[in-house]
């Protein structure tokens, strides 16, 4: 029963993930169009007064960074799992990043921007490498029990700073690419993640149910 509804409300989350990105544009025209001067990129102000500004080049390479970060947590869980709807999930997620890093790389292609890693990359990255180190030092057990948590907080990042980067691009289509669809993609990631917490909590509760009627039965 357990693995029928989890299995079920990956497949729900996925098809909904298809619906948004599977043909490599999200299924809404509404962009997310973030504020330079919003509290989103206010780390990013930040930046561009310590260092001078963040390039389009710049923005390329750490999105290509970010993007790439963002998917440990899932290569993780499909390398070693015991759980099939966690794979399903981890599967399209590694899937989405994959088509958005082919996006990143046509655009810059088409634009002519080199990828140009700035000074501040190893910082941004830094978050990503401590949350893949925890989730890898852990048994399969523990890592499945925390992969769900996991995630949320990656993506939860990720959304962050993609969303700090499009406020920051110069080109007005490496700004929509980023902030419409980049986010698109993390906001389904998340609510691929809580809809599947939310069918594992429901199941659990219904066996815990199942088990203190069976008991009260036995008992009489």
């Amino acid at each position: 029963m357990h693995y029928r509804l989890t299995a079920l409300t990956a497949a729900v989350a996925l098809s909904a993930a298809v619906a948004c990105t599977g043909d490599g544009t999200p299924a809404t025209k509404t962009a997310v169009r973030p504020d330079s001067s919003s509290g989103e990129v206010a780390q990013y102000a930040l930046m561009k007064n310590r260092i001078g500004w963040l390039t389009d080049s710049n923005i390329v390479a750490l999105a290509t960074q970010v993007n790439g970060d963002a998917t440990e947590i899932a290569r993780l869980e499909t390398q070693t799992f015991t759980k099939e709807p966690f794979r399903l999930v981890a599967t399209q997620i590694l899937r989405d990043h994959d088509r958005l890093k082919f996006a990143i790389d046509s655009l810059a292609s088409l634009r002519h921007v080199p990828s140009q890693m700035p000074a501040v990359a190893p910082e941004m990255k830094a978050p990503y490498d401590s949350m893949l180190a925890t989730q890898a030092g852990l048994s399969v057990a523990d890592r499945e029990a925390q992969f769900i948590q996991m995630v949320l907080k990656t993506h939860a990042k990720s959304l962050l700073d993609f969303g700090a980067l499009a406020g920051n691009a110069s080109d007005p289509d490496l700004k929509a690419l980023l902030g419409s669809r980049a986010v698109l993609m993390e906001q389904t990631h998340i609510a691929q993640a809580q809809m599947l917490a939310a069918a594992i909590a429901h199941a659990d509760s219904a066996k815990q149910d199942s088990a203190r009627t069976s008991g009260r039965g036995g008992r009489r």
